[in-house]
């Protein structure tokens, strides 16, 4: 199957795919909220601010995350381009280093998952029978 690219709003690609992928999901057929493409990946890295990350990070009030997760999961923003726009923009305060330092662990799970692929899952150590004793 070869699916149309000549749609272009949000509600006519809804539309579409619900019906061309009819079967294959269950549950309603509701886009993300999330637009794509990359305009809109550097429409949200120019609106983020690193510099509070760090602190706010983990504040579900304050909303300290960057929303760049999906256009770095789809490639339509490198590792390397999100960390070189904001070292250029803000520096390399705490704020800048937490969110590069994400960035990396991010990288280094990739090179574990290609390097290990479904067999990540299993925990790498084996448990201790009881609670570790300090000498």
């Amino acid at each position: 199957m070869k699916l149309r690219t000549d749609l272009s709003d949000r509600a006519a690609w809804s539309t579409y795919l619900t019906e061309a992928l009819d079967g294959l999901y269950t549950g309603t057929a509701d886009p993300a909220p999330t637009v794509g493409g990359r305009r809109a990946a550097l429409v949200h890295l120019q609106a983020f601010d690193p510099t509070e990350y760090a602190r706010t990070r983990n504040d579900v009030l304050r909303r300290g995350v960057s929303a760049l997760s999906a256009y770095i999961r789809h490639a339509v923003l490198r590792l390397a381009e999100v960390r070189d726009d904001l070292i250029a923009r803000f520096g390399s305060g705490s704020g800048v280093q937490k969110f590069v330092n994400e960035l990396a662990w991010r990288a280094c799970w990739q090179l574990v998952y290609a390097g290990l692929g479904e067999r990540i899952r299993p925990e790498r150590k084996p448990r201790r029978p009881g609670p570790v004793r300090l000498r």
